[in-house]
């Protein structure tokens, strides 16, 4: 019981955190997913099965296309976390992120917004060192001392 109780726990101190955002929820049913999908002894099947069911019924009840976006538009990850899946092109990320500007705006994007997100999934533009500097964000956050 433990086993199973624990990711649940542990998500669950996340996802309450004050400072929780939306691409922190997305990354965390991914973290519980592959825990659960991880554990395939025969005692862990129903209880495994039903978790992994209920994250699927509420994926599927979730606006899916916020939560990715967000993921991708945090610098610390940008697609990487998609990487594996096919339909994560940059032109499809394109249509998703204009397609939220519309309906976030209630206008199609300028011109300006696909020059300026082409430059930051390529890297380029004003974002030639981005990755560098969210590196150097990373290391430095390791090294503090609370």
């Amino acid at each position: 019981m433990e086993r199973h109780l624990e990711p649940l726990a542990i998500v669950a101190n996340i996802l309450q955190a004050a400072h929780c955002r939306l691409d922190t929820v997305l990354l965390t049913f991914g973290y519980l997913t592959i825990k659960y999908q991880a554990m395939v002894a025969p005692e862990d099947l129903v209880g495994c099965t039903a978790i992994l069911n209920s994250l699927e019924k509420r994926w599927l009840a979730a606006d899916q296309d916020v939560f990715v976006a967000t993921v991708i538009v945090n610098p610390l990850y940008w697609t990487t976390p998609f990487a594996p899946h096919l339909r994560f092109t940059n032109a499809r990320i394109k249509t998703l992120l204009a397609s939220l500007y519309s309906r976030f705006f209630k206008a199609p994007p300028p011109e300006a917004f696909y020059t300026e997100l082409h430059e930051f999934l390529t890297g380029s533009g004003l974002y030639t060192d981005f990755d560098t500097m969210c590196s150097l964000h990373v290391t430095s956050s390791r090294n503090r001392v609370c």
